[in-house]
């Protein structure tokens, strides 16, 4: 899976660039995200634009992306636009873990203000 990956000052913001964050892709995904967040890394935004489904391979990934980041430093999760995507959220009640906003833009404020 292709991931891009643009810094702003210390935020970093990666966009997997597929539909799936599934057993097949997520190995490359949390690879080069925890690659990305190595050094002084206040916040991560996961980008999830192209994507349109997530498996719990994919949730798992983002929780040991957001566990690399503490304490210091947040997750969130912009352009969660899939129906699906939202209610694997809501059911595991990771929604409550993994904030999601509905932009880019969003997510970068959230985190930023958090700082």
């Amino acid at each position: 899976m292709k991931l891009q990956i643009e810094r702003q000052e210390d935020l970093v913001i990666v966009q997997p660039a597929g539909p799936r964050l599934d057993a097949g892709t997520t190995p490359q995904f949390k690879s080069d995200a925890l690659a990305a967040i190595e050094d002084s890394t206040r916040g991560l935004v996961v980008d999830l634009a192209q994507v349109q489904f997530v498996d719990s391979t994919g949730l798992g990934a983002m929780v040991s992306l957001l566990k690399k980041l503490a304490p210091k430093g947040k997750l969130a999760l912009a352009n969660v636009t899939s129906p699906r995507i939202k209610q694997l959220l809501k059911l595991t009640r990771m929604d409550k873990i993994l904030k999601s906003y509905d932009s880019l833009e969003e997510a970068l404020s959230a985190l930023q203000d958090n700082g």
